[in-house]
Parts: C-alpha cells; structure tokens; sequence
C-alpha cells in the first residue's frame, strides 16, 4: 500500500464513510501493519489538536465578537433610549401644546343660534298631559269627563310619539272648544312644542307665550330654544336664557352653558 493510498484510507476512516468489508478490511490491516496503525494514531494526534485549538479559537473569537456586539448595543441602546425619550418628550409637548390650542379655539369659537338649537334642543318624551281636574274649581270632574280627557290627550300623545306632528297639531285644533276653553295652558303648551318640531319657531314662541299656568320651566326653556331659530331673536332668546339660569330649574346649567357660548 503506498503512502497516498494510506492516507485515503486513514482520511475516511477518521471521517466515518468505511463501512462492510472496507472497514472490516481496513480495521484487520490495522492489526497487521504497525506502520499504519501509528499514522493513523498521529493523524488523530494532530485532528484532535486541531479540533482543540480550533475551539479553543473559537471561543476566544466568539467572545471579542459578542463582548464587541454587546458594546455596541449598549451603545446603540443609550442612543436609542435617549432618542425615545426625547421622542416622547416632544410627542407630549405637541399634545399639551395641541391641548392649549384648542381649550383657546373652543373658549373662542363663536356658535351661531342654528348651532346652539341643535346640540341643546332634545324633544320632550310626551306631550300628555294629566289634567283632569278644573282648575277654575280645583275640584275632581267626574269620572266619565275625566276619562274622555285624558282620552284625548292620550290620542294627542300617540300621534306625537308617532311624529305625525302636523296630524297631532290638527287633532288639537278639532278640539271642542270647551276643551280649548278649559285647557289653554295645556292645549298651548302641546302646539308650542309641536310647532317647534314643525321647524315653525315664530308660532312656537306665540304659543309658549300663552302658557298662563304649569309647565313653567319647559315653557321658558322651550321657548329660549324657539327665539334661537328666528332671526333677529338672538338678544331676547339671551334674555330668556339669563331667566333660566337665574334660578334652579332643570335646565339652568344648560342655559348658562348657552350664555357662555354666545359671548
């Protein structure tokens, strides 16, 4: 066997592709030949060295590499760090300054009345009212005319809940006149509101104005909300509105809300 044809054999001995009756063969030559036997003992040696150093090497790179790498990222964190808080700190500054910018742009803003009618105006939930009793005698009407009364404010209130404000107007007006007549306050009140859903302010107004007796607070809120939607109204729907907030009533907070938006 010649020294290149040892060296083949040794190389893929070592490399583990013998196998069958080459490793068989190569393991018995082995025994036979002290001459291949060393050199495959020194090829060993010196593979085993090599590994060794080689890992050894390795390490010592692997380490300056992730020691370097960890430098940097320290560093590069410190930078990153620094420019996110500086990010931040400048995103915040943007909002406050936003923020201020627009406290002063709404406590500036100028609403017109069509603006301020809309975001107060919310429709009452009925119409119906529970008069039954006189109130010229203020004594209980019989049960046969109480019950036709509050019939017909009941038929009133269904149209209405219906939105057949134009229908629930006629039914009011084909009324008899004693009921007109004894009711006036309450018949009012019901066409002020219907007229105002009616996009009618100016009726609205003339009916709210002729509530004498009851509904005190929904007949001036109302009727402030009316002025608001006819032009050249502004100074007296402010007027209205100074009332209201004057006093406790369900709606004085919104009325000053009102007053603060028209100045």
């Amino acid at each position: 066997m010649t020294h290149q044809e040892r060296s083949e054999w040794i190389e893929k001995y070592l490399k583990g592709s013998l196998s069958g009756k080459d490793l068989i063969w190569f393991e018995s030559q082995l025994k036979e030949d002290l001459d291949l036997a060393k050199e495959l003992a020194l090829q060993k040696d010196i593979l085993t060295a090599l590994t060794e150093k080689d890992i050894i090497d390795f390490r010592k790179k692997l380490q300056a590499v992730n020691d370097e790498v960890s430098s940097e990222k320290s560093k590069s964190s410190r930078v990153i760090h620094i420019r996110d808080f500086l990010g931040k700190a400048a995103g915040v500054l943007l909002l406050i300054a936003a923020g201020i910018l627009i406290f002063f742009y709404l406590q500036k803003k100028s609403y017109s009345p069509e603006e301020l009618y809309q975001a107060y105006f919310t429709a009452p939930e009925t119409i119906q009212t529970s008069s039954g009793i006189d109130r010229d005698t203020a004594t209980v009407r019989s049960s046969e005319a109480q019950e036709k009364i509050m019939g017909l404010w009941s038929q009133v209130d269904s149209l209405y809940q219906m939105t057949e404000y134009q229908n629930a107007f006629d039914f009011i007006n084909a009324l008899p006149e004693e009921i007109k007549e004894r009711y006036p306050s309450d018949i009012n009140y019901q066409r002020g509101i219907l007229a105002l859903l009616s996009d009618q302010p100016d009726s609205a107004v003339t009916y709210l104005s002729s509530v004498e007796t009851g509904y005190d607070s929904k007949k001036n809120w109302y009727k402030a909300l009316a002025l608001l939607k006819i032009d050249g109204k502004e100074e007296e729907a402010k007027r209205a509105f100074e009332e209201i907030a004057a006093s406790k009533n369900p709606f004085q907070t919104m009325a000053i809300e009102i007053l603060e938006k028209m100045d």
